[in-house]
């Protein structure tokens, strides 16, 4: 009986070290948010960012994830810090250190969506966030993430949302909820 309990003391001490360090950080991360209430990235992003780290900074390489896991949860953090400013599947294959062809198809059966889907949608999501600031003007926001002009940014969001990026900033086709001020 003795054993059980020091194994369940040492493991409840754990567990609360490791919730104490989640809540220093999402206190840290949405204090952030409240500072800035319109931040460059998205929350989203750096939640996902923060918490591999921490999870990297406890344990360590997870030995029970396969490679392709491991390579999925890497690209995820890798695109959702760089798919800004880089978009091509090459670039994140070359920081991973494979092929295109290999990480494609890993993504693919990871998650049943392409890498070039999931920068797609890293890039819409972000220019969602910029439009619903309705601060900048488009050409602004299409500056902002990197498209060589309006029209190219115009025809990437229609293809990601199925409006047009004056018709998200309008309210037209937004889903309950995520209208501005609800």
């Amino acid at each position: 009986m003795l054993p059980f309990f020091i194994i369940f003391l040492f493991f409840t001490i754990f567990i609360e070290k490791c919730l104490e360090k989640y809540f220093q950080l999402f206190d840290e991360l949405f204090s952030m948010a409240v500072e800035d209430p319109k931040p460059s990235e998205c929350l989203c992003s750096f939640i996902m960012f923060y918490l591999h780290n921490l999870y990297k900074n406890l344990y360590g390489e997870n030995p029970f994830i396969s490679r392709q896991q491991k390579m999925f949860n890497d690209f995820m953090v890798l695109a959702n810090r760089c798919a800004l400013t880089e978009r091509s599947v090459a670039y994140y294959a070359k920081q991973l250190g494979t092929s295109s062809n290999y990480l494609s198809v890993v993504i693919k059966e990871q998650s049943n969506k392409g890498a070039k889907e999931w920068i797609n949608h890293i890039v819409a999501r972000e220019a969602k966030l910029l439009l619903k600031g309705a601060d900048e003007k488009v050409e602004k926001v299409a500056e902002m993430l990197g498209f060589r002009n309006p029209a190219q940014f115009g025809t990437f969001f229609k293809k990601e949302t199925g409006m047009t990026p004056m018709e998200y900033r309008n309210g037209k086709g937004i889903p309950p909820g995520e209208a501005q001020g609800e």
